[in-house]
C-alpha cells in the first residue's frame, strides 16, 4: 500500500475540533479517520508517525471518556482543594477497582501543564473518601520530547498536545 494512505490527519488535532460528537459537516471526515485508525491498528509494522498517531488517539479517547463520564465528585473536590482545576485538566491512566491497587489511582494533567499522580480509596459507591494516600507532582519524571530518535513524540508530549486540543475546542 502507498505510504500516503497511512498518513492520518487526526480529527482530534484539527483546530475546529469540539469535545463530544462531531457536527454534520465533520461526520464524513470522522468516518474516514475512524476507518483509517482501524486499518492502522491492524497493520503489523508501523512507522514512528503511525505509532504516534495511535498513541495520541488512545490518550485522546481516554481523556474524552473521563470528560464525558465524570470522575467521582469526591475525587474532583479533593483535587480542587489541592489547587487543581479538574474542569480544564484531563485524567490519564485512571483506574478504578483494579486488583492489587488502591480503588482509584491515576494521573491528572493540569492546564498549567503539570502531571499529578494520585492514589486513594473510595467507598464502593464512590461517594466518600476512605483513605487518601498521595498526590504527587510527577512532571519532572515524565519525559516530554517532541521528537525522540526511534520513538518520535513521547507519551508526555502527546498528552500535552491532547490537553491543548481539548481546551482550545
Amino acid at each position: 500500500m502507498v505510504n500516503d494512505e497511512w498518513k492520518i490527519k487526526s480529527f482530534f488535532a484539527s483546530k475546529s475540533r469540539r469535545v463530544g460528537l462531531p457536527t454534520n459537516s465533520d461526520y464524513r471526515n470522522l468516518n474516514l479517520i475512524i476507518m483509517n485508525i482501524d486499518r492502522l491498528k491492524k497493520k503489523r509494522q508501523k512507522n514512528v508517525q503511525e505509532q504516534n498517531t495511535l498513541k495520541k488517539h488512545t490518550i485522546y479517547n481516554e481523556a474524552i471518556f473521563w470528560k464525558k463520564n465524570t470522575v467521582p465528585n469526591v475525587l474532583r473536590k479533593l483535587l480542587i482543594t489541592k489547587g487543581i482545576n479538574t474542569d480544564l485538566g484531563i485524567f490519564l491512566n485512571y483506574e478504578q477497582d483494579y486488583p492489587g491497587i488502591s480503588t482509584d489511582e491515576g494521573i491528572v494533567l493540569t492546564v498549567d501543564r503539570k502531571f499529578f499522580k494520585f492514589e486513594m480509596d473510595l467507598n464502593t459507591d464512590r461517594t466518600k473518601l476512605v483513605e487518601f494516600y498521595s498526590l504527587k507532582d510527577i512532571t519532572a519524571d515524565i519525559e516530554i520530547i517532541k521528537s525522540k530518535k526511534g520513538t518520535g513524540a513521547t507519551w508526555g508530549w502527546l498528552a500535552l498536545e491532547v490537553l491543548d486540543e481539548i481546551n482550545s475546542a
